[in-house]
């Protein structure tokens, strides 16, 4: 059977609307019809309401991060609040962090959890096992104290699927620190028995020590 202009009835589209491979009959308005022309190689179709069809063809959008949050530490706890829940990870990176007394940890706590709802695991690099603790998701380090001045001392979080709401939010940390004498590091893994979206992360020292520098950056990464 050829194909051929569709005798004229009312509601029949013509085969004439189209005129290449891959193009599309679209709306444009009630009981309106366009021709949507095929877009270039690897485009994907995507819904844009300023078109006149509410279509277009666009390049796929890339994965990235995206900065959520960024400062520097003060005080004995800087809290990161109102976090999007609109991403699939977070990455928390956190830069030479010092303290203006001595035996200092670098803790963490997530939406102010302080109950025992925290587990890790990790190992040091000289292969010692690191201490669970309750709000301590990175482990003591450098002698049990965080540096008193500025130094090269870098950690980094990443939690994926943050925003879910299952019974227990898993992560990954790692630091390192760099010194005349020797560069250290530790890495591991951590748990929160908690179904509710992280949507908050303070960023704490211990002993009731201040900071007295550092810098962090919270990414969102789709």
């Amino acid at each position: 059977m050829s194909s051929g202009r569709i005798p004229s009835v009312e509601g029949g589209i013509q085969p004439t609307i189209v005129d290449a491979k891959g193009d599309l009959i679209v709306a444009t308005a009630a009981d309106t019809v366009s021709r949507l022309a095929v877009g270039s190689n690897d485009q994907v179709l995507t819904a844009d309401s300023t078109t006149a069809t509410g279509l277009k063809w666009a390049a796929v959008a890339a994965g990235g991060m995206t900065s959520l949050a960024s400062g520097t530490l003060s005080g004995s706890e800087t809290t990161l609040s109102s976090i999007s829940g609109s991403y699939n990870d977070l990455i928390l990176v956190v830069n030479n962090p010092f303290v203006s007394g001595a035996n200092a940890s670098l803790n963490y706590r997530f939406n102010g959890i302080t109950t025992n709802t925290y587990q890790t695991y990790g190992v040091k690099s000289n292969g010692t096992a690191a201490a669970n603790s309750n709000d301590r998701v990175i482990p003591d380090f450098l002698e049990n104290t965080l540096p008193q001045t500025t130094n090269s001392f870098s950690c980094v979080i990443i939690i994926p699927s943050y925003s879910t709401t299952n019974n227990t939010k898993m992560g990954n940390y790692n630091f390192v620190t760099s010194t005349a004498q020797a560069t250290s590091n530790a890495f591991g893994a951590f748990s929160i028995n908690t179904s509710s979206a992280i949507t908050s992360i303070s960023i704490r020292t211990g002993n009731a020590t201040t900071f007295s520098g550092g810098t962090y950056t919270l990414y969102g990464v789709k």
